[in-house]
Formats: structure tokens, C-alpha cells, sequence
């Protein structure tokens, strides 16, 4: 979980936007910057924005691909998610993603076709072709998701410890 501030100032009777962090990801470091943005006598709103990353590795046989050519079935984005990604990734040392199922069957056959063609041996065994057999097939699933927070709402998450300052009047997320 990570969190960002967003700094608002009027100019003429207009509350305009003058400046975001980075997203920062300590508590600690969103109360130094709250601190810093509200000593400014022209900050007229600080708005805090809480980011969720979230992570799905789903193990599916190779039967659940969509057929060739289909693309893999629309997933539909939370009311607050953005960055609505999806993957697939063949085996638990494979960290290249593969973008569509096509991409997964061209490599399983391709690591098929090379695993039988070398003799298994020990040394391979430990880092040589695997056997496509017993390759796990996983699909991953990201959500980027946004709300907006206050300071002493705390976080969403156990890990987290709340953010024990005054409230912040917050708006819209960005």
C-alpha cells in the first residue's frame, strides 16, 4: 500500500492543484509530508490518496487458455481500479510475461519440443529444460486501485498502523 498527497492553492476565487508527491510508502513518510504542505501559509486543501496493488497468480491448465486467436476474456475494472492488467507465466522460475494464450501454447510447445530433444541428465534436472509436464501454468491478474483517505483513517491493510493525525479534507482522486 502506498499513499500520495495532493496540494491545492486559490488563486482569484479558483482552488487550483500546485503539486503531488510521489507515492510514498511509509506512514511515517506521509505525515512528513502533511507536515511540510500545511506549514505552507498558500495551501488552501491537502488531499491524500491511498494506492492498492493487487496481485493475483491463479494455476489453470493448459485446456483453460481461450482457443487460438481468442483473446483472454475481459475482466472488469473495480469501481475504483485502473491498470486492470493480465498475463500468463509458465512456471514458477519463468518471470517473462507472456501477453496472450497463443504466446503460452508457442512456448509450451517450443519447451515440449526441447525437452525431448536433450538427453536428461543431472546437471539439467537442476537447471536444464523443464519437463513440460509438470510445468505449472499460472495466470496473473494486477489491480491498480485508488480512494481517497484521510490521515486518521488509517490504512486498509493489517500490516499498516493507522495515521494518527487531524482529518484532511479531501476531494475527488486524481
Amino acid at each position: 500500500m502506498r499513499w500520495s498527497l495532493s496540494v491545492y492553492r486559490e488563486v482569484n476565487g479558483r482552488e487550483v492543484h500546485e503539486y503531488s508527491t510521489h507515492q510514498l510508502d511509509s506512514p511515517d513518510r506521509v505525515r512528513e509530508e502533511h507536515q511540510l504542505a500545511s506549514q505552507r501559509p498558500w495551501v488552501s486543501r491537502i488531499e491524500l490518496t491511498e494506492h492498492t496493488r493487487e496481485l493475483t497468480r491463479r494455476p489453470l491448465e493448459r485446456w483453460e487458455l481461450p482457443g487460438c486467436g481468442q483473446p483472454a476474456p475481459t475482466l472488469a475494472n473495480p469501481p475504483t481500479g485502473r491498470g486492470l492488467q493480465r498475463y500468463y507465466q509458465v512456471g514458477e522460475r519463468d518471470s517473462h510475461p507472456l501477453r496472450t494464450a497463443d504466446d503460452v501454447r508457442a512456448h509450451l510447445d517450443w519447451t515440449r519440443r526441447t525437452h525431448e530433444g536433450t538427453q536428461q541428465s543431472e546437471e539439467e534436472e537442476d537447471g536444464g529444460i523443464p519437463d513440460p509436464a509438470v510445468i505449472t501454468l499460472l495466470e496473473v491478474t494486477i489491480v491498480d486501485t485508488s480512494r481517497n483517505a484521510t490521515l486518521d483513517s488509517g490504512a486498509s491493510s493489517p500490516d499498516h498502523r493507522g495515521l494518527p493525525l487531524p482529518s484532511v479534507a479531501t476531494g475527488e482522486a486524481r
